[in-house]
């Protein structure tokens, strides 16, 4: 038997009307009679009932880590529904940019897709596709590139049921163009590929937010490539471009991006104004870590500028707010950036303790994930605190290391050689 989706049993409810699937489906019903048949309090209000729905959620996952909550939601029959799923995905798109919660959750909606599939009632198929596409792209987030291109190829398969086939096939051709995108995948041809086909797709159907979303994707591959003007050329149409269509969040996205590319070229007043307006627009949504990735672009923009004073606390607070949302080595980059503008600034500047500080992260996160690519990122950085010791590390130096680390994350690992004339008479 397949269960309404939960707007069809609320618009029912709304109007009065009986809903005879909950006399049928005792999942279904147990559910609903937490917010209607057993709480007058709700009154009939769909919004009381969801956050009743999250309330019963949160109970159960009381004091559970996100990586617990998969195996808990799934083992009770009474969660096994679309109305679940729909709660649980909606938690973890406000979890966008950390990716342990978003990973918790949106292990834990497949898990009830997957249970619900188990035993014959699966969710309609489209949130089902929904669900692992936002299952990938939190695989993605969390540097799982292969589990997402995984999971992606199975929402593929699934596709072949929803109405919509054309949109879902494109929508997942999207998300393998952004997967594909990342650095250590690196094949930005396909990804450039996939983005334009998706983009010819979506212009079809008259969708011109995901058309935007899918130019915006091609920015993105350009820009992980430095291609920094190429990428500019798209990103900075594109963010007018959803502006006028009061897609704020893609709008902020767009300046975002926009404000990276301008600073890699060093048009730092340009790279300030698209800074500062995507931290506006992040801050009304928020989210702390967006707001604190823009800010580092900011402080980076000042700092070009010759305003390293008012760019010092920025890129702290930033560094901060992305070291507790795990993303380390988003943080190991920022706080090369930090040091380099710190000597640039004054060249006397005592970075040690910083130097030291990421040494030791790096290290941590080579033993976890013992790849080539930290180890040799770890040899670098043992030249740079070789160089602080001495008193010799220059801005030259600090982002020659810097360089080194992004774009060994960009292609197959190489060894770290020293600069030449910076202290190259080390071994290594």
């Amino acid at each position: 038997m397949s269960c309404p989706s939960r707007d069809e049993i609320l618009a029912m409810m709304d109007e009065g009307d009986d809903v005879p699937h909950l006399d049928e489906c005792e999942a279904c019903a147990k559910l609903f009679d937490l917010a209607f048949r057993a709480a007058e309090v709700f009154d009939g209000d769909p919004r009381k009932f969801r956050r009743a729905v999250g309330a019963v959620v949160d109970e159960a996952l009381a004091g559970l880590q996100p990586g617990e909550w998969a195996t808990r939601l799934a083992a009770e029959h009474r969660f096994r529904h679309s109305v679940v799923i729909e709660d649980v995905l909606e938690r973890a798109a406000r979890a966008y940019e950390n990716p342990v919660i978003e990973g918790g959750w949106t292990a834990a909606a497949v898990a009830l897709c997957d249970a619900m599939a188990a035993e014959g009632a699966p969710p309609p198929a489209e949130l089902h596709v929904q669900t692992l596409k936002e299952r990938a792209m939190a695989l993605r987030a969390g540097n799982d590139l292969k589990g997402a291109l995984i999971v992606l190829d199975r929402a593929r398969e699934l596709s072949a049921e929803t109405p919509d086939r054309e949109k879902w096939d494109a929508v997942i051709s999207l998300c393998k163009a952004i997967t594909y995108s990342e650095a250590d995948l690196g094949q930005f041809e396909e990804a450039i590929a996939l983005a334009e086909d998706a983009e010819a797709v979506f212009d079809r159907l008259g969708d011109a937010r995901r058309a935007l979303m899918a130019r915006q994707t091609k920015a993105y591959a350009l820009a992980v490539q430095q291609k920094y003007q190429a990428a500019l050329e798209i990103t900075a149409r594109v963010a007018e471009q959803f502006a006028a269509m009061g897609s704020r969040f893609d709008a902020m996205s767009a300046h975002h991006l926009a404000a990276h590319c301008y600073v890699k070229i060093g048009a730092y007043d340009d790279a300030l104004s698209h800074g500062l307006v995507a931290e506006s627009g992040y801050e009304a949504t928020g989210n702390a870590v967006l707001v604190a990735r823009v800010s580092h672009v900011v402080a980076c923009a000042l700092a070009g500028l010759g305003r390293f004073e008012e760019a010092a606390p920025r890129f702290d607070a930033s560094a901060d707010a992305v070291f507790r949302a795990g993303l380390h080595d988003v943080w190991v980059l920022d706080r090369l950036d930090y040091v380099a503008a710190a000597l640039r600034d004054d060249p006397t500047a005592d970075v040690r303790d910083v130097v030291e500080a990421v040494a030791h992260v790096c290290f941590l996160l080579g033993a976890e994930q013992s790849a080539m690519r930290r180890q040799y990122a770890a040899e670098a950085l043992d030249y740079m605190r070789w160089l602080a010791k001495r008193d010799e590390l220059t801005a030259e130096a600090a982002e020659f290391v810097r360089d080194f680390i992004e774009t060994n994350m960009r292609r197959p690992p190489v060894r770290f050689a020293p600069l030449k004339g910076g202290g190259s008479t080390m071994v290594m």
